[in-house]
Parts: structure tokens; C-alpha cells; sequence
């Protein structure tokens, strides 16, 4: 996310907040926030904390990475990895459909 257009965005913010911290400030201030789009910000950070928390990238951390498995509605071990990376790619691109539907409500 393009950090520094949201906060030229966003009224008040905190500088360590990054993308969506202030994508979900952002829906606050216009009002924006329903279901759908507190749904797409957990999702967000549900996927950016399994990345914190899994090898390469971070200090792997079994525990959190299964808490997560399981609130994304996954099951582990998988016996097919190929079907969890299609469902977490569907859902993350139904995510930005859903924020897109939620953002063109500022255009009306």
C-alpha cells in the first residue's frame, strides 16, 4: 500500500501506523467501517501476521501460524498446499473486490 497517500488521507494518525492501520482509519472517517470491510482488515492482518511469523521471512513461530490457519478456515498439515494457496489467493482478491465496492461508495 502507498503508505504516504494514505496519510496525506487520513486526518490524525499515528506515525507508526502503516497500511492498514490507516486504510482502516481511513474507512472510520467516512464512515465506512461495516462488517465487510472490519472482515477485510482482519483477513489483511491475519495474512501479514502468518507471514511474521513464518520462515524465510521471520522467526518461525508454530503456534501462531496454526491459530491462524485455523481462523482462515484451514486445516494442517494439507495434503494438497496447492489448494490452500488457491484458497487464500481467492479470498484475498474477493478481499479487494469487496474494498473496491466499499471505496466507490466515496465517489456517490
Amino acid at each position: 500500500m502507498d503508505v504516504e497517500s494514505l496519510r496525506k488521507l487520513v486526518k490524525k494518525y499515528d506515525k507508526k501506523w502503516k497500511g492498514v492501520k490507516l486504510l482502516e482509519e481511513l474507512l472510520k472517517q467516512y464512515n465506512l467501517l461495516d462488517n465487510n470491510a472490519k472482515e477485510v482488515i482482519e483477513f489483511w492482518r491475519k495474512i501479514i501476521s502468518s507471514r511474521n511469523c513464518s520462515y524465510p521471512y521471520h522467526r518461525e513461530n508454530e503456534e501462531k501460524i496454526m491459530k491462524i490457519l485455523k481462523d482462515l478456515s484451514l486445516t494442517y498439515p494439507m495434503d494438497n498446499w496447492q489448494l490452500l494457496w488457491n484458497k487464500l489467493f481467492k479470498d484475498f482478491v474477493d478481499s479487494f473486490r469487496i474494498l473496491r465496492g466499499i471505496i466507490l461508495q466515496l465517489t456517490k
